[in-house]
């Protein structure tokens, strides 16, 4: 069984005789060629594609789509590219044909003449490719114990990214593509500078430290009064805590806006279906143990540490999370409102909508792991 939705496509169409069915499927994916770790580190700009020669007798410039990828290698990588990228390479030997997947039950062989090239150019244009918001997965990929546990913790990237969720190795990005949004959105250039990122988010120190000290605040507040405190008597024992604890004014006068925030999102959470209508949220340390996952699986792509390390951290993470939460749906609120609290600022833009569609997918969807894997 083909293991994933790429490769199923590309077998039904095979099963049909439908070339333009399969080319439909190849304009709708990113595409690999493998090249050395030393030569995409010295001209990261260049894509080499070296020419394959099968025992069978055929010449091919090879391709593997992402469920064919081979194991993780420390000294291999791949190179995404696209199926006009393909097109537009520059074929100069007729005999050349393009190898998707050789090797595999799923190979596939495709003529590169001049009317061809400029099919796989009419199917890119006419072809979706995959956009963000999706739930995927692989049919190869992590899907019980607690490896797959921690990896459905990072489930809100991988869907944000449209990248399998139980997938752990050789790509989550394009490799260069990988390095570069590691080094501008998180300084980390190496294993150390990973390795420390990545512990800050282990520890929930990552995101600031406010949202939890007032929601620690009303649980506190909760446990003491036996039901949950009024919005006044929450926002100004939040406030005198913070000023016990000797913050200025300004931090003050922050924290009681924060509560009031705080607030804002839980009501339009509720609206929303993230929270029940009784619901609230406790912690929000599932965004950092979420962020956790996927810098682990960012890292691993990288080759910024190996399989062991990465691993290690997904199933420290998903343990983590399930000591702070009691459901799939308490962590996801969690996560949102840790990630909105940061980025959002009351506009309800992008990253609540993201939030939003996550949920409901992992809510609905018969293939999310919120379906196969208990919480407890």
């Amino acid at each position: 069984m083909p293991p994933s939705e790429t490769e199923q496509l590309l077998h039904e169409a095979a099963l049909r005789g439908d070339v333009r069915g399969q080319l439909a499927a190849l304009a709708g994916t990113e595409l690999y060629i493998p090249a050395p770790r030393a030569e995409a580190d010295a001209d990261p700009g260049t894509v080499i594609w070296r020419r394959h020669v099968d025992p069978a007798g055929f010449v091919c410039r090879p391709l593997l789509t992402r469920g064919m990828l081979p194991a993780w290698h420390p000294d291999w990588v791949f190179r995404g590219v696209t199926l006009r990228w393909v097109a537009e390479f520059g074929w100069s030997d007729p005999q050349v044909w393009l190898g998707v997947n050789v090797g595999t039950p799923g190979q596939l062989l495709l003529p590169a003449a001049p009317p061809d090239l400029a099919l796989w150019q009419r199917a890119y244009a006419e072809n979706d490719r995959a956009s963000g918001n999706r739930l995927v997965a692989l049919r190869h990929g992590a899907l019980h114990g607690p490896l797959a546990y921690g990896l459905a913790c990072g489930v809100h990237l991988a869907i944000g990214n449209a990248v399998p969720w139980n997938e752990i190795g050789t790509v989550y990005r394009e490799y260069v593509d990988e390095r570069e949004q590691l080094r501008d959105s998180w300084g980390i250039t190496g294993h150390e500078g990973w390795r420390r990122q990545l512990d800050f988010l282990l520890d929930a120190s990552n995101s600031p430290p406010e949202p939890d000290f007032v929601l620690r605040v009303r649980e506190q507040l909760a446990a003491g009064l036996g039901e949950l405190p009024s919005a006044d008597l929450w926002r100004e024992t939040a406030a005198g805590h913070a000023q016990d604890l000797g913050a200025d004014a300004d931090t003050v006068k922050g924290i009681e806006n924060l509560v009031r925030r705080v607030m804002r999102y839980e009501a339009r959470f509720r609206a929303d279906g993230l929270l029940p209508p009784d619901g609230r949220v406790r912690t929000t340390v599932a965004y950092d143990y979420g962020r956790a996952v996927n810098l682990a699986r960012w890292g691993l792509s990288a080759r910024f540490c190996g399989p062991a390390d990465a691993e290690a951290a997904i199933v420290h993470a998903g343990a983590l999370s399930k000591s702070a939460h009691r459901s799939w749906e308490e962590f996801s609120a969690g996560y949102a409102l840790g990630r909105v609290l940061r980025f959002d600022e009351e506009e309800y833009g992008p990253f609540y909508e993201q939030n939003v569609l996550a949920h409901r997918l992992l809510a609905e969807s018969e293939g999310s792991p919120w379906k196969h894997i208990p919480w407890r």
